[in-house]
């Protein structure tokens, strides 16, 4: 079996390097978008797992949350947001995100969160 892919979505360049280099580290393989928009064109058909943040250009994260999942019922979508609303996670979480994670996030902390959800 090859690589586990993730689709890492985030507008911020520096904490898409971060976890990038963090799950490359840990044997995943990623491909990186930056908005709503990249992520609804991404191939998630190869995708095992999308970690997406919620403030995004194009589709807002909520709105693009439910269009992936619309798509593709069984994807495994974590958050990775800087948003710690309470409203945010619960509403994130009836729209069916596996995980709902605050940042500043230890990076070593996703690859565990992943590991555990991808098995």
């Amino acid at each position: 079996m090859g690589a586990r892919r993730i689709l890492l979505v985030d507008g911020d360049s520096d904490s898409r390097s971060i976890y990038r280099i963090m799950l490359k580290h840990s044997g995943y393989d990623v491909v990186e978008v930056e908005d709503g928009h990249g992520a609804l064109v991404a191939t998630l058909a190869d995708c095992d797992a999308v970690v997406m943040e919620l403030t995004l250009r194009g589709p807002d994260g909520h709105s693009l949350l439910a269009e992936l999942l619309r798509k593709q019922p069984a994807l495994c979508v974590v958050v990775l947001t800087a948003r710690a609303l309470e409203e945010d996670r619960e509403r994130a979480v009836r729209a069916g995100c596996r995980r709902y994670l605050t940042k500043p996030l230890e990076p070593q902390q996703l690859v565990r969160e992943l590991d555990e959800l991808l098995g």
